[in-house]
């Protein structure tokens, strides 16, 4: 087997490493706060203001504070409002 069996066919679309946890990420990677804002298009102060008082959901592991993508994606789908 050689290096090259590995790579994407020709003209297959690479996925964009800089924001892979925005586009091509498992669902249930975690995120961190500055992810979370980035995917949000909000800033990181306000993620960590969020998680604190309990508004956006999120795990506690020790010290860390995380984010599971799908959750942060339902938990934003719950809040839109209007649609008519």
């Amino acid at each position: 087997m050689n290096a090259t069996s590995t790579l994407p066919p020709s003209g297959a679309a690479e996925p964009s490493y800089g924001k892979r946890y925005l586009t091509t990420a498992a669902p249930d990677k975690l995120l961190d706060a500055g992810e979370v804002a980035e995917l949000l298009h909000v800033s990181r102060r306000w993620v960590e203001d969020a998680a604190r008082s309990g508004t956006l959901p999120h795990l506690r592991l020790g010290k860390y504070v995380r984010f599971r993508r799908d959750a942060i994606l339902a938990w934003t789908a719950a809040q839109e409002q209007g649609g008519r």
